[in-house]
């Protein structure tokens, strides 16, 4: 039979490991909810950036499909070259040439830097 000094030993390191685990499951827990929150939040600060990036582009591809229309309506069809330019042109330039357009005498002198 147990003394009651064994007993109060075995209460003892029962309670520590009772505590031991109650601390790990706290800890776990904290760190899976932590882990679906930095998900979540992330997967919130994508769709804003995807929705940025889309957006710049929309309007890149916007300012290039009517400069593409506003030059051939003044020069007539654009060779490959000109719309190669186009297509790699960046916001800025887009916004020189489309400048540039209303005083050129030919479409060589819209690209004239």
């Amino acid at each position: 039979m147990l003394t009651v000094d064994e007993i109060e030993k075995i209460s003892l390191v029962t309670e520590r490991e009772e505590t031991g685990m109650l601390a790990q499951y706290i800890k776990d827990k904290g760190f899976q909810e932590g882990r679906h929150e930095g998900h979540h939040e992330g997967r919130l600060e994508g769709q804003r950036e995807g929705k940025v990036e889309g957006r710049r582009e929309g309007k890149l591809e916007g300012k290039c499909g009517l400069l593409e229309k506003i030059l051939t309506r003044r020069f007539g069809p654009l060779p490959d070259w000109a719309e190669q330019r186009l297509a790699s042109a960046s916001s800025e330039q887009l916004d020189q040439w489309a400048e540039r357009v209303l005083e050129a005498k030919s479409l060589q002198d819209v690209w004239v830097e």
